[in-house]
C-alpha cells in the first residue's frame, strides 16, 4: 500500500478498502491509518469497509477521512443499504450493481451523501448509472468508464 501511496498518492483518490474480514480483530485499520497519515493522504483517501466496525475504528483515528459502506449483494445486503447507511456515519454507500435503483440513487442523495456502485465492467451498465446520478463507479475497465462518463456528459 506505501508503494501505492508513493507512486500515485497525491495524482489521483484512492479507495482503500478494509479487508480484514477473515481477521477482523487484528490492527489492519491502525496500521492503514497510520500509514494514510504518514504519507499526508487524509485529503486523498477514502475508507471503505463491509464491517461497519472497521469504518468506526478508521473515523476514531481519521476523523476527516471519507468512509464508504459497502453493501453485500442481494439480501445479505438489505440492512447495510437501507438502516445500517441511513443511520451510520458514513459519506457515501457503495451497493452492488444488480441492487442499485434510480430510486435509491435519489435517496442517497437526499440524504446529502455519495453513492458509488461496485463492480460495474460494461458500458450499458455504466451509461445506465451515469444517467441515474451515481456518483462513482468501481470497475476494472477504467479506460471504457472515462469514455462512457465522456459520453454522458
Amino acid at each position: 500500500l506505501e508503494e501505492v501511496f508513493d507512486a500515485v498518492g497525491k495524482r489521483t483518490f484512492i479507495n482503500v478498502e478494509l479487508t480484514n474480514y477473515t481477521t477482523p480483530r487484528d490492527q489492519l485499520v491502525e496500521t492503514v491509518c497510520m500509514l494514510v497519515k504518514k504519507c499526508g493522504l487524509q485529503n486523498d483517501v477514502m475508507f471503505s469497509s463491509f464491517f461497519a466496525s472497521n469504518l468506526s475504528k478508521a473515523r476514531a483515528y481519521l476523523p476527516e477521512v471519507p468512509r464508504g459502506l459497502l453493501a453485500f449483494s442481494g439480501l445479505l445486503g438489505a440492512w447495510a443499504r437501507s438502516f445500517g447507511f441511513d443511520f451510520g456515519k458514513y459519506q457515501a454507500l457503495h451497493p452492488y450493481l444488480t441492487d442499485v435503483s434510480p430510486q435509491q440513487v435519489q435517496r442517497v442523495h437526499r440524504l446529502n451523501r455519495r453513492i458509488h456502485v461496485w463492480t460495474v465492467n460494461a458500458a450499458e451498465d455504466m451509461r445506465r448509472l451515469f444517467h441515474w446520478g451515481v456518483d462513482a463507479i468501481f470497475t476494472d475497465d477504467p479506460w471504457l468508464a472515462v469514455q462512457v462518463r465522456d459520453e454522458s456528459k
